[in-house]
C-alpha cells in the first residue's frame, strides 16, 4: 500500500525537480553573465537533496521495520516521508526577529557591519545560503557577535560582558571607596599605602603618578 501511495506523491515530483534542475545547471555553469541565477539554482539543489537525503534515512528505516515486522512504525516512517516531500517548495528569502532586551540604550546592532536602529522588534531577511553577522557594541564592554543562517535560525540571547580595562596590584585589600578626581583615581589599602593612578579613558590604560605609605 505504501509504494502505491508513493507512486502518486509528491516525491517524484521533487526528484523530477531536481534531476531537471542540475541539467539546467550544467548548461549555465561557464555563463559569467548568470553568476546570480546559477547561487539561486545551487541552493534550490542543495534544498531538494537535503530533503531526498532525509527521505531515504526514513525509506531505509521503513525497510529495517518490515523486515521485522513492525508495521505500525514503518507505516508511521511511511506518513513522516510524504510530509518531507511536501516541503519541495524552496523560500526565496527567510526572516528572523532580532531582540534587545536591556535596561541600557546605549548599546548598537549591527548586522554585516551596518547599524539597525533599535526599533524593536527588529525584522531582518536572509536568502538560502547566505550568513548575516549580528554584532552588539557597548562602550566597556566586549563586543558579541554571532551568525544567523538557513542552517541556525535560533534566537540570539546576547550578554554582553564587561571589559578589564586594566589590572593593577594594590597588594593589600582596599580599606576606603576609591576615589577619582581631575583624571587621577586615589586608592588606600589596609596596611595604610596610598596610590594615585593616572587614567587614560581613549587608551584604556593607567599609570601609577605616585604611592605613598
Amino acid at each position: 500500500d505504501f509504494t502505491i501511495v508513493m507512486e502518486g506523491a509528491d516525491n517524484k515530483k521533487a526528484l523530477a525537480s531536481l534531476a531537471e534542475l542540475e541539467v539546467y545547471r550544467n548548461k549555465i555553469k561557464d555563463d559569467p553573465k548568470l553568476g546570480e541565477r546559477l547561487v539561486q539554482i545551487d541552493a534550490k539543489i542543495a534544498f531538494l537533496k537535503n530533503l531526498e537525503a532525509q527521505a531515504n534515512e526514513k525509506l531505509s528505516q521503513i525497510k529495517e521495520n518490515v523486515k521485522n515486522n513492525k508495521l505500525d512504525v514503518a507505516n508511521n516512517l511511511g506518513k513522516e516521508v510524504l510530509t518531507i516531500y511536501t516541503k519541495t517548495s524552496v523560500p526565496e528569502k527567510i526572516l528572523f526577529y532580532v531582540n534587545i532586551s536591556s535596561s541600557e540604550i546605549d548599546s548598537k546592532l549591527l548586522i554585516n557591519g551596518e547599524p539597525v536602529a533599535r526599533n524593536l522588534p527588529i525584522l531582518q531577511t536572509y536568502k538560502p545560503g547566505e550568513t548575516l553577522k549580528i554584532s552588539i557594541q557597548k562602550d566597556g564592554y566586549y563586543e558579541y557577535l554571532d551568525e544567523v543562517s538557513d542552517g541556525k535560525k535560533a534566537n540570539i540571547n546576547a550578554l554582553l560582558k564587561r571589559k578589564v580595562l586594566w589590572v593593577y596590584d594594590l597588594q593589600n585589600p582596599i580599606n576606603a571607596n576609591p576615589v577619582y578626581k581631575d583624571g587621577i583615581l586615589y586608592l588606600s589599602a589596609r596596611n595604610g599605602r596610598t596610590v594615585a593612578l593616572a587614567l587614560d579613558f581613549r587608551n584604556d590604560t593607567s599609570k601609577e603618578v605616585w604611592a605613598y605609605k
